[in-house]
C-alpha cells in the first residue's frame, strides 16, 4: 500500500488548480482559503480613451504625469482621465517603472492614430495583467463606424454639419503627421 504524503505545497497546488479551473470556466472565482473573489475583466478600447490618446500624443514620447496633464486640459471629462491609463494594456502608453503615474506615448500609438496599425478590440485582464486579447482588431477608421459614437459639432468651415469623432480627431492631428 502506497501512501502519498500530503504537504502544504501539495494542498496549495491543488487549490490553485481548482481556482484556475473555476476561473477558466466562468471568468470569476472565490478562493476557498481566503474567500477573496477574483475575476478576469474585459476592457474594450473606447472613443473616450482615444480622446485621451489624442491629447497625450501631443506630448510626443516625453514622460508626463498623466493625471496632471489631463486635468490641466480644459474640456476633458473625468471619465477621459480615468480611462487614459488603460491605454497601456494595448501598448499605446508606456508606464514609467520608476515614477508613479508617469507615462509616455509609444510609436504604436502614433501608428494607430495615423491608421497604419490595428489593435485588438478588447483585452482580458487578471490582476492587472493582460491574459488574453480579443480576436477582432480595429483601426482608427473602425471607430467612425461605431453606432454609439459621440457626435461633435464641426467648426464653421464644415457649415455646421455634425461630424464623427474621427473627422475631428484627424483635423487636429493633421499637423502631427505631415512629412516635409
Amino acid at each position: 500500500m502506497s501512501t502519498k504524503k500530503v504537504t502544504t505545497a501539495s494542498i496549495i497546488s491543488q487549490v490553485r488548480d481548482e481556482l484556475s479551473d473555476e476561473l477558466s470556466a466562468s471568468g470569476k472565482a472565490t478562493c476557498p482559503c481566503c474567500l477573496q473573489r477574483t475575476q478576469v475583466y474585459r476592457r474594450t478600447l473606447t472613443v473616450t480613451m482615444l480622446q485621451a490618446l489624442h491629447v497625450l500624443t501631443q506630448r510626443s514620447t516625453e514622460w508626463f504625469h498623466l493625471e496632471t496633464l489631463l486635468k490641466n486640459n480644459v474640456g476633458l471629462s473625468s471619465a477621459v482621465r480615468g480611462d487614459a491609463a488603460k491605454l497601456r494594456h494595448w501598448g499605446l502608453l508606456d508606464l514609467d517603472p520608476k515614477r508613479f503615474g508617469y507615462y509616455r506615448t509609444t510609436e504604436k500609438a502614433l501608428a494607430f492614430l495615423r491608421g497604419d496599425l490595428a489593435v485588438t478590440r478588447a483585452v482580458y485582464l487578471y490582476r492587472g495583467d493582460v491574459v488574453e486579447e480579443h480576436p477582432t482588431f480595429w483601426t482608427i477608421k473602425d471607430f467612425e463606424q461605431r453606432k454609439q459614437e459621440p457626435k461633435f459639432q464641426a467648426d464653421e468651415d464644415d457649415a455646421g454639419k455634425e461630424v464623427g469623432f474621427l473627422t475631428v480627431l484627424k483635423k487636429s492631428l493633421r499637423s502631427l503627421f505631415v512629412t516635409k
